[in-house]
């Protein structure tokens, strides 16, 4: 596992009650102001925190994408359990991200691109798969999380990049 990359063996606290507290879904995909026709793509989805309640909003397909199989896992049975039908998930990369040109219209990268290596090939592949010069908004804290927003903002590849916390 690369150093970055998160440890399953700590997803409980993906969905603990201090995360929901400190960054809690809902409002927040709010802001992104998705309709029911909105295409979405988490990535680095983890557990499906934002995953889930970004399925409720939307008719239209919301790809999960995580690097860890067993993270995957745990999104499926929550969308069974909700009975969505719209989740689909992606194992792979945020390097490589295996999907389309242009196929989604909303990207939640919530506190994952610190993970990407390189990060300029991550943005490419966020920029490639979502729709022409769409805003990005990304949930974040933290300096990490600054840094990340201002090299997005930096590659012209999208229109306006937001911090939405």
């Amino acid at each position: 596992m690369h150093e970055r990359r998160f440890n399953p063996e700590h997803m409980a606290k993906l969905d603990s009650p201090e995360r929901k507290v400190a960054l809690p879904p809902e409002p927040l995909l709010e802001k992104l102001a998705l309709n029911e026709n909105a295409t979405i793509l988490d990535l680095g989805a983890g557990t499906g925190y934002f995953t889930i309640p970004a399925a409720g909003r939307t008719y239209a397909t919301v790809y999960a994408l995580d690097v860890e199989p067993r993270m995957l896992e745990v999104v499926r049975s929550k969308a069974e359990q909700q009975q969505l039908k719209n989740v689909r998930l992606i194992e792979g990369h945020l390097e490589q991200i295996p999907l389309e040109a242009e196929s989604v219209v909303r990207v939640i990268p919530s506190l994952v691109l610190h993970e990407a290596e390189p990060l300029h090939q991550a943005l490419n592949e966020i920029s490639q798969s979502s729709s022409p010069r769409r805003a990005m908004s990304m949930p974040g804290v933290g300096e990490e999380g600054d840094r990340t927003r201002a090299a997005a903002a930096s590659s012209n590849r999208f229109r306006r990049v937001r911090r939405i916390v």
